[in-house]
């Protein structure tokens, strides 16, 4: 692609055409950490978080337990996110390693709604390790304790669970540790059953002795003497419990939500009730332990006997029992005392009055002390649960109507006035920012543009606008109900809040001013700008809203304040619209004011968004020193938002765009460290700036490191759900060109392929990002060697291209002319140079030349992309002239806009010192070769693709002089490097061994010659060869078996690459043709 640096080799070997990487823009601000309710705050195993696990990336842990440490993972090979369970090494010594196994075998095999799906098991480092999905859910404590549910509610919830239980009966697996922190509720409403006993070492076979009443309490005791050890003094489990000694396995707790012991039934006052509390509450799976959590246990669990599917009934009752009664159904403080009420007391009496009677009398019956006395399966008690809910509504139906009469009665008799509620008006605080009338006019203001892509771009524009403006309004309730309402915020933090959205609705206010006055270009990037709004969820996050640095004192000071984040708002809204060139005019005026303020955050707003415009405008070296100015500033004023913010686009214009790769990955470091230091590993920021670490690997050169990278960005991205899919797509768009560069372009096409869906869906089917994936797909069909395919998907793009740019010139005539056509038009061109095509690439080479001129004018330094290419193709047509002088002219115009180092202008000189060993000017054009080589040697290391490919053009060409020996050293180091940095088919790898055989068989080395020939023959089929290539390695390999007196089969060869090159149009192509010939006929005669 241009502007990537030429679709090709100057020595007119083709390469596939480069993947656009430029879809996601970094210039967001960035977004605090918010909850998703998964496992947040649990304590961390001393071992360090593994960077993968079996085939498995791991992203970040989300809890740890008893059993183990829960990870958000991402499985490259599926493409999604799941959770693993790394069980602790105690919990399988020696042969319990085989049964776990089979336990996870045996649950993977239970296919049901209401069970967690395991995909998968094995083990990792001797650990047994449980592949699962990932549930977007709290657990069913959480869920019960965040508001109060009725008894139909809670019953209708706990149905499913129950069914997920009885789905894992069926498959002869008992959970025997069922309780609310082992179900989740997620947020679709699904309910799931989790933590099946994969990690309990339970006895199947039940003693004689067991049997005993007194053996019995022995064990029990013994038992609860264990547990009470297990607890340190501050009731920390050495196991890996949660200080309210509840289980953090899984994705079981939800930040801001509280345990308490009230939920017990059993009083916590007491130092010693507190931690006999936590006893019956903790989970334990020691052996010779009790073996789940005490407090939900059957008797016959209690006493160590064997358990069955009764035992998870039992374990069941309990927990809905607790669940609508508020208490659990037998007393006892510690599980001896638990045990002895089980046998001796009974069931409490049941303290609501709200519970039908079925209901009751089945939990009773589930509660029975002794196991054939319950139900003979879950499915029996389930048809109870589920046969009773009618009851339930007539019962809640008509207490309803009695309170609701009641209440109008006193209502009526007092005569209470009625007073407007003290947090209501949100919607109000955006008129004038976001309200009919301006939707109206937005509205009017698309359609009167009357282009399609203007059509086709309002609803989602709208509707993204409407949801902003939800999110905000709710926000203001909330964080008023805060503090007038529900008493919980203190004044303080409701005007920090408060400052924040009014920040927002600032953010809102511009970006709508921008969309009121719509052209092509914002019209392009309206949706986009939208979701690049800065977040609301940020205005609850109380640490980053507690580190800023308090507004400036005095009315004065703190309205110019004011004034100068009204300005920059109105500079991010036209930058993120597309608006660049007065975005940064905007930018600058204030920051001019921002300097006399005196207070550091706004001069360091100003000073990031100047930075951010200037890396749009091409100025890199001055967006550095304005980016690290504003870092600065932030970071000595408290604002992390802000200096996480820049250190992630300095990671971006030094790696990204100056290839100051040293630089770039110590702002890495910072930006992760500032992060880290808010728990943020789950937001916009986090993922923005493991893409950029991603893409800077790729233009280092490390790819295998960029696609870790790049696919830990993709697991991020899937993590933040549907409201990031422009984000995950534009990951997917950098993975796959990773993947293209590796050479496995099936799994390159595969994401593009995703891509070009979802902005399909996102977009609309005619945007001009959707024509962007198309042509990233088309390159990758390219580099397949499904040429027919790349050509048509070219063409598509082009049309896409073509229907969203079109515009009416004066005269009436319809233009389209635009960069990104442009750019097709470039890769199209090298389709046409693959198949030989030369006088179409030539031509269409020379309309992007003009589509480039018009747009961008004359002194652009796209054009130079645009020559070098086009004097690629007259290289190969053999206008050696033209060739040089376009050559020269885009070496020229790189050294000044890029710098005489830079990978683009190497590329260009290449080139041209290429061409003047054509022309037979050997001297000048080796030495200006040598100081390519050795430039990019010292920039970007011996092992880069890039440099690899130098010393592959460089042998050719030696070899076309006559420098074999020279050509041979090369050949040979270029294929080393490329066998060490590429897939082993990589058609790089291939047309390394067709060079270096040539060079061979020009030295008349026959025998290391037929080795490399016979390996370019047998990965012929899977790296997809240039057709020249593959041409000239029959002939080759024709002259080799001469000389070994194998001619018949010589003579066949020889025949087979000329028909290759029947069609060929290129003169290189039809010169080798003829040679072919002549070599068949010359050894036939004979």
């Amino acid at each position: 692609m241009a502007g990537n640096g030429d679709a090709g080799t100057s020595d007119g070997t083709e390469r596939p055409p480069h993947a656009n990487l430029s879809l996601l823009s970094l210039d967001d601000e960035t977004i605090a950490a918010t909850s998703d309710g998964a496992g947040l705050g649990a304590e961390r195993l001393e071992d360090e978080m593994p960077e993968r696990i079996g085939r498995y990336l791991v992203l970040h842990e989300l809890g740890a337990g008893a059993m183990g440490v829960v990870y958000a993972a991402y499985d490259p090979d599926l493409d999604r996110k799941l959770a693993l369970k790394l069980l602790h090494d105690d919990e399988h010594s020696g042969g319990r390693t085989i049964r776990l196994l089979r336990e996870a075998q045996a649950l993977a095999r239970v296919s049901h709604s209401n069970v967690i799906q395991v995909y998968d098991v094995g083990t990792f480092e001797e650990r047994v390790y449980i592949a699962m999905e990932f549930i977007d859910g709290i657990s069913l404590a959480d869920w019960l304790a965040v508001e109060k549910r009725s008894t139909q509610t809670i019953v209708s919830v706990f149905v499913k669970a129950g069914h997920g239980l009885a789905a894992a009966h069926d498959k002869g697996l008992v959970h025997r540790d069922f309780k609310p922190d082992n179900v989740l509720v997620a947020r679709d409403g699904r309910v799931v059953v989790l933590d099946f006993g994969i990690a309990h070492a339970v006895a199947k076979v039940e003693r004689d002795e067991d049997k005993d009443p007194m053996i019995r309490s022995r064990v029990v005791e013994h038992s609860a003497a264990f547990s009470l050890a297990s607890l340190t003094k501050d009731g920390v489990s050495r196991d890996g419990l949660s200080r309210d000694g509840s289980s953090v396995d899984g994705f079981d707790r939800l930040r801001g939500l509280e345990r308490e012991d009230e939920r017990s039934g059993v009083s916590s006052r007491t130092t010693d009730g507190s931690v006999i509390t936590r006893a019956l509450d903790a989970e334990v799976t020691r052996v010779g332990a009790l073996i789940g959590t005490p407090a939900y246990m059957a008797p016959e669990q209690l006493e160590g006997r064997a358990t069955d599917e009764r035992s998870d009934q039992f374990s069941f009752c309990v927990a809905l029992w607790q669940a609508i009664h508020g208490q659990r159904p037998f007393t006892g403080e510690s599980p001896l005392a638990l045990w002895q009420s089980m046998r001796n007391e009974g069931l409490r009496p049941p303290s609501s009055a709200r519970i039908p009677g079925g209901i009751q009398r089945a939990l009773n019956r589930g509660l029975s002390v002794e196991p054939d006395d319950r139900f003979a399966d879950m499915r029996g008690l389930l048809a109870i649960l589920e046969r009773d809910p009618v009851a339930i509504r007539k019962r809640i139906g008509v207490a309803a109507l009695t309170v609701g009469a009641l209440s109008l009665a006193i209502w009526g008799a007092v005569d209470k006035p009625q007073v407007e509620p003290v947090c209501a008006g949100a919607e109000q605080r955006l008129v004038g920012s976001w309200d009919a009338e301006r939707r109206a006019a937005l509205e009017q203001a698309f359609t009167n543009l009357g282009t399609p892509l203007a059509g086709q771009a309002l609803p989602a524009v709208l509707a993204s606008l409407d949801d902003y403006a939800a999110q905000w309004q709710a926000m203001y309730t909330d964080a008023c109900q805060a503090t007038h309402v529900r008493g919980e915020q203190s004044s303080e933090l409701l005007d920090l809040r408060m400052a924040c959205l009014e920040d927002r609705k600032l953010g809102l206010d511009a970006l709508v001013e921008v969309l009121l006055e719509p052209d092509a270009t914002v019209v392009e990037n309206s949706y986009i700008a939208v979701t690049k709004l800065r977040p609301i969820e940020t205005c609850a996050n109380q640490a980053v809203l507690r580190a800023r640095v308090p507004p400036p004192q005095g009315p004065a000071a703190a309205e110019r304040v004011e004034h100068i984040g009204r300005e920059l708002s109105r500079a991010r809204a036209r930058r993120d619209a597309g608006d660049y060139e007065r975005a940064l005019a905007i930018a600058r005026e204030a920051q001019s004011g921002a300097a006399l303020s005196e207070y550091a955050p706004i001069q360091a707003a100003a000073l990031i968004e100047i930075g951010k415009g200037l890396i749009d405008a091409g100025s890199f070296e001055e967006a550095e020193a304005s980016l690290r100015e504003g870092f600065y500033l932030a970071l000595s004023s408290g604002d992390d938002e802000a200096s996480a913010d820049a250190a992630t686009a300095l990671v971006k214009v030094t790696g990204d765009r100056r290839q100051d790769f040293v630089a770039a990955h110590n702002w890495v470091g910072i930006a992760d460290a500032i992060l880290d230091r808010h728990d943020d590993q789950q937001s916009r920021a986090r993922v923005e700036l493991q893409y950029i670490v991603g893409i800077v690997r790729w233009r280092q050169g490390e790819l295998e490191r960029s696609r870790t990278e790049l696919e830990a960005a993709l697991g991020l991205a899937l993590a933040l759900g549907d409201d990031e899919r422009l984000l995950e797509a534009s990951v997917r768009k950098g993975l796959g060109s990773t993947l293209w560069g590796l050479g496995k372009h099936d799994e390159a096409a595969a994401q593009f392929q995703l891509v070009v869906d979802t902005l399909g869906r996102e977009l609309g089917p005619a945007h001009p990002d959707v024509g962007s994936a198309l042509n990233n797909l088309a390159s990758a069909h390219f580099s397949q060697g499904k040429l027919d395919l790349a050509e048509q998907e070219f063409l598509r793009t082009l049309g896409v291209y073509e229907l969203s740019y079109k515009t009416i010139a004066a005269d009436g005539t319809e233009v389209v002319d635009h960069p990104s056509l442009a750019n097709t038009l470039n890769n199209l061109a090298v389709v046409y140079t693959k198949r030989g095509k030369l006088e179409q690439a030539r031509d269409t080479h020379i309309r992007v030349l003009g589509i480039h001129e018009r747009t961008l004018g004359p002194e652009h330094p796209e054009l130079a992309n645009s020559w070098s290419n086009l004097g690629r193709v007259l290289r190969q047509l053999h206008d050696l002239e033209g060739a040089a002088d376009y050559y020269q002219r885009a070496y020229e115009r790189r050294t000044k806009a890029l710098g005489p180092e830079h990978s683009d202008t190497m590329t260009s000189l290449a080139g041209l010192a290429l061409t003047q060993i054509d022309l037979g000017q050997h001297e000048q054009g080796l030495a200006s070769f040598e100081i390519v080589l050795e430039t990019q040697r010292r920039v970007l290391g011996e092992d880069h693709p890039t440099v690899a490919e130098l010393e592959h053009e460089l042998g050719v060409a030696l070899v076309g002089i006559g420098q074999h020996r020279q050509a041979q050293a090369l050949l040979r180091k270029s294929l080393a490097t490329r066998e060490r940095i590429l897939a082993p088919d990589h058609r790089d790898i291939a047309a390394s061994l067709a060079a270096y055989a040539h060079a061979l068989v020009a030295s008349h080395e026959y025998a290391e010659a037929k080795q490399l020939l016979d390996r370019f023959r047998a990965m012929e089929d899977a790296s997809s060869p240039a057709l020249f290539d593959r041409a000239q390695v029959r002939l080759d390999l024709a002259q080799v078996l001469v000389a070994t007196g194998q001619r018949a089969q010589a003579i066949e060869l020889a025949r087979a690459g000329a028909a290759l090159l029947a069609d060929a149009e290129g003169p290189n192509a039809k010169q080798l043709r003829r040679e072919l010939q002549r070599w068949v006929d010359a050894n036939s005669g004979e």
